[in-house]
């Protein structure tokens, strides 16, 4: 089982190194790929308790871009996504250095390092209680989550219980979970 960010995971989907990815999914016009969703996600902004970006107003990318800023790797969709709206807004992002994992993202904005950019679904019921959570969905679109395979290639049941295991586990995150295939 390798963690990868999307960028890496469909060229090795493609060579056959790896039986299914578990990501967002590919373009419409890939006619190679099949993509089941599992769930969808919102992108959101993590900050520390009592930070006035989490107040509750309105906020814009302008605001963001003030802060420290601790960013998924640059292989990451959303980091792809955030990326691009500050480059169309002429915005400069301070971003102090990428991270793999948005536990990683955590641990540094728990320190008061920055706020950092994530997916509601890595977050668990906890981090609530542990940070300012701020949907960010009117800046950055939301996506999905689920199960790419290569069409062509066969899914031996060892696979397809791997999936039904992973897609359970998941439930725990995403009540909204859907059954694959």
């Amino acid at each position: 089982m390798l963690a990868r960010s999307y960028q890496p995971l469909i060229p090795l989907l493609r060579s056959g190194k790896i039986d299914l990815a578990f990501c967002s999914s590919p373009p419409t016009d890939d006619s190679d790929l099949e993509f089941n969703e599992l769930f969808t996600y919102k992108p959101v902004l993590v900050t520390p308790l009592g930070h006035r970006l989490a107040d509750g107003r309105h906020i814009e990318l302008e605001d963001i871009a003030s802060w420290p800023l601790i960013l998924l790797d640059q292989a990451s969709l959303l980091r792809e996504r955030v990326d691009r709206a500050f480059k169309n807004r002429w915005l400069a992002a301070d971003v102090l250095f990428p991270v793999d994992d948005t536990e990683s993202m955590k641990r540094y904005v728990d320190i008061g390092m920055g706020i950092g950019s994530g997916n509601d679904f890595a977050l668990g019921a906890d981090d609530y209680q542990r940070f300012g959570v701020v949907p960010l969905d009117h800046l950055f679109p939301g996506s999905e989550i689920g199960v790419c395979t290569l069409k062509a290639k066969f899914a031996g049941q060892a696979v397809c219980n791997f999936v039904a295991i992973m897609s359970e586990q998941i439930r725990d995150y995403h009540g909204e979970v859907r059954s694959w295939k």
